[in-house]
């Protein structure tokens, strides 16, 4: 006889919302991205510091939590993201041709453990 399969859902308990996953991110948040004020009524309201080199940073927010402003930088670097073969159309334009030098690999990741030892 064969046994029966229970269909399983993962779903968060009645009355719970299920929590928002940051997923773009690839750095764990520091310090310095974030800006705390307060209000006159003596609540912390966040901003979040966003850098594009050759630009002044930008502050966006006020968020309610810096778990709220990290949401927020999450869905601005996804859709960020979205338009990168604009980028490298842009890229293209002005980069060197030659063998190996424009392969169309989009941009190099500096990751911490590529660049040590430099």
């Amino acid at each position: 006889m064969a046994a029966k399969m229970a269909i399983v859902e993962d779903s968060p308990k009645p009355g719970t919302r299920k929590r928002e996953r940051i997923e773009m991110l690839e750095r764990r948040p520091e310090e310095d991205w974030f800006i705390a004020k307060k209000t006159s009524k003596g609540a912390t309201k966040w901003y979040i510091r966003f850098t594009i080199t050759g630009l002044f940073p930008r502050l966006f927010g006020p968020f309610p939590t810096k778990r709220k402003a990290l949401l927020f930088l999450d869905a601005l670097h996804n859709t960020i993201c979205d338009f990168w073969t604009q980028v490298d159309d842009v890229r293209d334009r002005y980069a060197n041709e030659g063998e190996f030098e424009n392969v169309n690999w989009g941009p190099i990741i500096e990751h911490p453990l590529a660049t040590k030892g430099r």
